[in-house]
C-alpha cells in the first residue's frame, strides 16, 4: 500500500479517536490536536529553558544579530516576490507548470528532498526555532506554560507554549525579541552550517585531471559514455582541463577513431569512439569540418566551487537550487571524482546532513520573516513599527494605530502576492 495512504489513514484514525474518546481523556494524557498534527505537552525540561535563559551575555549579543538578519531576509523576500510578479508580467511564458509537490518543503512529498536527510534537517530546524522562542521568552520574564513534541504520525519537531496574555501585555521591544528569536536562530544555525559545508567542500580535490561529461550525444553516447563520466585521457594523453580537451580534439578529423579513458564511480576504463562532424552534431554551420565527440566538457571543480565559496550571491543561489539540478558534489556520481579527507561514504553522509541543515534553516528562517499575518514576520514588522513610534514620540494610541494599520496593509498586499506567485507557478 502507498506510504501516504497509510499515513492519511493513520491520521484519520487518530483524529477519530479524539472525537470518540473526547478531549478530556486525551488532556489527561497531555495530548492535543493542532490541525493534522498531535501535540504532546509536558512541563519537564522547563528548568532547562531557565538555565539557558540565564546566559544573558550570549542573548545580549544574539538579539541585535538575529534582528538584523530578520530585517535583511524580510527585505530580500519582499524583493524576490516583487521580482517574481515582474517576471510574470513581462514574460508569462517563462512561469508555470511546476509540480505542486515542489511548493511544499516536506520530505516524502517534495521529490527533490531525500526523506532521511530531509527529516533530519527539518527536525533540527523546528527544534532550534521553537526552543529559541521558549528560551528568549524566559529571558524576557515571560512564563512558558509547557513544551513538548509535535507528531505528524512520527515525531517531526518540538514546540514551546509561552503565555500569550503575558506577551501581549509586555512592551513592544520585549515582544520583538521573542518574535525574532525563532527565525533569527534558524538563520544563524543555517549560516554556521553553511560555513561548515564550505570547509567540507574545500577539502575535496579531483582524483584525476580531466573533464566531466555533460549532455552526451552522437559518437560519445554510441560508445557508452554517459553523463557524469570523467574523461581523463585521449589516446593516452592526459586531459588537463576544458581547454586541454578542446586542444586535443582540434588535432583530429571527422571519421577518426580515438581511445577515450573515462573515470566512472572510481573505476577507469577505455572506450573506442568514432568521431563525427561537429557541425552535424551541434547543428552549427561554423563547426562543419571539425571533429566532434558529442559532449559538453565541464571542469570538475565547477561542481565544488559554489559550495566551497557559498557567500557570493551567484554561489548562494547555486547552493539553494542544487536539489533542482541534482548537483550536490558529495553525492554519486560526482563524489567518485574527488578525494576526501576521510572515508567517502562517511564524508557523503556528513556533508548531506550539514547541507540539509543549512538549506532548511535558511529557507524556513527567510520565509518566516515575510510580513504576512500567519508568519512571525508580521509580528516582527508590527512591533518594529511600534518601537519606531516610541522613538518618534507618538502617543500610545497613535503608534498602535500606525503599527497595526501599516502591518495589516503589508500583510494583505504580500499575502495576496505570495498566493498569486504560488498559483501561477503551478498552473
Amino acid at each position: 500500500m502507498n506510504l501516504w495512504i497509510i499515513l492519511i489513514l493513520a491520521l484519520l484514525a487518530s483524529h477519530l479517536l479524539f472525537i470518540l474518546l473526547g478531549r478530556r481523556y486525551f488532556e489527561r494524557l497531555h495530548l492535543s490536536l493542532m490541525g493534522p498534527a498531535v501535540l504532546w505537552h509536558t512541563k519537564r525540561g522547563l528548568d532547562l529553558l531557565d538555565k539557558a535563559a540565564e546566559r544573558r551575555r550570549f542573548w545580549g549579543i544574539f538579539h541585535p544579530i538575529a534582528l538584523a538578519l530578520c530585517y535583511i531576509a524580510m527585505v530580500g523576500m519582499i524583493a524576490l516576490l516583487i521580482l517574481d510578479v515582474m517576471v510574470y508580467i513581462r514574460a508569462p511564458e517563462l512561469v508555470g507548470g511546476m509540480d505542486p509537490r515542489l511548493v511544499l518543503g516536506l520530505p516524502g512529498i517534495n521529490p527533490l528532498i531525500p526523506i532521511g536527510y530531509g527529516i533530519i534537517g527539518l527536525i533540527i530546524t523546528l527544534v532550534f526555532h521553537e526552543l529559541s522562542h521558549g528560551i528568549v521568552s524566559r529571558h524576557q520574564g515571560i512564563t512558558v506554560k509547557s513544551m513538548g513534541i509535535l507528531f505528524f504520525i512520527i515525531p517531526v519537531g518540538a514546540f514551546v507554549e509561552p503565555d500569550d496574555k503575558e506577551i501581549e501585555s509586555s512592551e513592544p521591544s520585549k515582544r520583538l525579541r521573542i518574535e525574532e528569536a525563532g527565525a533569527g536562530m534558524n538563520m544563524i544555525v543555517g549560516l554556521v552550517a553553511l560555513l561548515v559545508l564550505a570547509l567540507l567542500a574545500s577539502s575535496m580535490t579531483p582524483m584525476s585531471s580531466g573533464v566531466v561529461v555533460a549532455s552526451p550525444s552522437g559518437p560519445a553516447a554510441e560508445a557508452g559514455i554517459v553523463a557524469g563520466d570523467m574523461i581523463t585521457a585521449i589516446n593516452g594523453l592526459k586531459v588537463g582541463g576544458v581547454e586541454a580537451f578542446r586542444s586535443l580534439m582540434a588535432g583530429f578529423l571527422p571519421g577518426d577513431t580515438i581511445n577515450v579513458t573515462i573515470l566512472r564511480g572510481g573505476t577507469t576504463s577505455d572506450l573506442l569512439v568514432g568521431l563525427a562532424d561537429l557541425g552535424t552534431i551541434t547543428g552549427i554551420a561554423e563547426n562543419a569540418g571539425k571533429a566532434g565527440i558529442g559532449i559538453v566538457p565541464v571542469d570538475p571543480m565547477v561542481f565544488v566551487k559554489p559550495f566551497a565559496s557559498p557567500f557570493s550571491i551567484n554561489n548562494f543561489m547555486v547552493f539553494l537550487g542544487a536539489p533542482l539540478q541534482q548537483g550536490l558534489p558529495f553525492n554519486e556520481p560526482l563524489l567518485g571524482f574527488y578525494s576526501t579527507p576521510f572515508n567517502p561514504q562517511s564524508f557523503s553522509v556528513i556533508s548531506n546532513i550539514v547541507y540539509w541543515i543549512a538549506w532548511f534553516n535558511l529557507l524556513v528562517g527567510s520565509f518566516n520573516v515575510l510580513p504576512v499575518s500567519v508568519l512571525d514576520g508580521y509580528a516582527i514588522f508590527r512591533d518594529s513599527l511600534m518601537v519606531l513610534g516610541e522613538k518618534l514620540r507618538l502617543s500610545k494610541e497613535g503608534r498602535e494605530k500606525f503599527a497595526n494599520t501599516t502591518a495589516r496593509a503589508f500583510s494583505w498586499v504580500f499575502g495576496i502576492i505570495l498566493i498569486f506567485v504560488l498559483v501561477v507557478s503551478i498552473i
